[in-house]
């Protein structure tokens, strides 16, 4: 079967997508049943009451009661069907993954069935001119998110999103908690932080993780299980690192600064690329050892942490408390192994680093070693002086390099606090 989109020119605020025909009938059965209410409301007003006898009187309160027949027909519309949707998730539960796109397939169908149900309740709220009623359409089939938060022109899914306080979506954007590709069904959740801003027209992904303070820049795009980092302005698609989300701040991010180094560098002579390379180095020096002194930390304390959880095994009686706690050594001993990964893969990186600085330094050694040669050589005085002037930029460029590639003894000293701690955390354990 095929599948249809829905359409941006008009229509629900949903970017669901469904299987054509095959659930028409649930459009006539919800309009039906969500009609039955309001007009029995102008049966019980209008044709009850004699207006005959003072026109005046029924033109006036004539406004009034027709938003409230709307407003009933709205709150009908939702009712039933969340009632329906309750129905439904009875029988089979909604739930993440990544589904085959075949309408014999229990998840493609149950989500087809689901979006079809929602899509007429969320049509009556978002064409009567109130943002809060779109929200309120949202948490009742089970999003989480807050009144407070601008989603009126936006596009977004129905479930499995969870947005935080003051956010805001901008106009034309898309949050997909569900992605229909060539072959299959993604249904991921969305989670967006507080004093988040999504730029226009931005494609939300299944599976994005957006933490706090984080802002999207427009006609920009997230990949699928993409987690962004917080208080940072995202740009492109797939979104990158622009530079921090703070006033007045022109700090860039290593993406941008790598980005603009390597279009700039085809301009720049040897000492400007040279006191570039310096300043980059500098920083990801700092960040290094913030990096290593904040796991480094880290990791002690999770240590202790299974020290202590192993002591109080050791001394428990109760059996049903040592499986608890049992259960939470476990857990703690996964996170121990996920910190030391990072360390060892930061080590990694640190030596191929001090490899590839090692043999540009004695490149440069060769060279001026080679240039030395040639000097002791030459005869003529004028070639002589141009080897001269190319011998002392290159002892400059050698002074230069050690100077940048100082290479410390912090990742030994880590590797032999990291060995410290496994032999202390096995002999805990046995």
């Amino acid at each position: 079967m095929s599948s249809k989109p829905v359409s941006f020119i008009v229509g629900p605020a949903t970017t669901n997508t469904l299987v054509r025909k095959r659930y028409l009938i649930i459009y006539f059965f919800l309009i039906w049943v969500s009609s039955i209410f309001p007009i029995f409301l102008i049966w019980s007003n209008v044709a009850n009451k004699d207006y005959e006898l003072n026109l005046f009187k029924f033109f006036f309160f004539l406004p009034l009661h027709a938003i409230g027949w709307y407003f009933a027909w709205i709150l009908s519309a939702l009712i039933s069907s969340k009632i329906l949707l309750v129905i439904i998730n009875l029988i089979h539960k909604p739930r993440e993954g990544y589904f085959p796109r075949n309408p014999k397939n229990i998840d493609y169908r149950f989500w087809s069935l689901r979006a079809t149900v929602k899509k007429f309740a969320i049509w009556v709220c978002h064409n009567f001119p109130l943002p809060w009623l779109d929200i309120l359409a949202f948490k009742l089939f089970g999003c989480k998110i807050n009144f407070n938060t601008a989603v009126f022109d936006a596009w977004v899914d129905t479930e499995f999103i969870e947005i935080g306080k003051n956010t805001i979506i901008g106009q034309g954007s898309l949050l997909m908690s569900s992605m229909v590709t060539r072959d299959y069904l993604i249904i991921k959740k969305i989670k967006i932080g507080d004093n988040c801003v999504i730029g226009a027209y931005s494609v939300i992904s299944p599976g994005t993780i957006i933490p706090d303070n984080v802002s999207i820049g427009a006609l920009s795009g997230t990949t699928v299980d993409q987690i962004l980092e917080p208080n940072w302005v995202y740009l492109g698609v797939p979104a990158r690192k622009y530079r921090t989300n703070e006033y007045l701040s022109m700090e860039e991010s290593d993406e941008e600064m790598k980005r603009k180094s390597a279009e700039l560098k085809q301009y720049l002579t040897i000492e400007e690329m040279e006191q570039l390379e310096s300043q980059q180095e500098l920083k990801e020096k700092e960040k290094k050892k913030l990096f290593t002194k904040y796991t480094t930390q880290y990791l002690n304390e999770l240590l202790d942490q299974e020290k202590q959880l192993i002591e109080s095994i050791k001394t428990e009686i109760d059996i049903h408390e040592i499986r608890r706690m049992k259960r939470k050594l476990t857990k703690l001993q996964e996170q121990i192994q996920k910190v030391k990964m990072k360390l060892s893969e930061e080590r990694k990186t640190f030596t191929e680093k001090i490899k590839i600085r090692t043999t540009n330094l004695e490149r440069l050694k060769e060279r001026e070693k080679s240039l030395i040669k040639k000097i002791d050589k030459e005869k003529n005085e004028e070639k002589k002086n141009e080897l001269l002037k190319r011998l002392e930029r290159i002892k400059k460029r050698i002074e230069h390099a050690k100077k940048i590639y100082g290479i410390e003894n912090s990742a030994s000293k880590l590797e032999k606090n990291l060995e410290e701690k496994n032999q202390n955390s096995t002999k805990s354990s046995e």
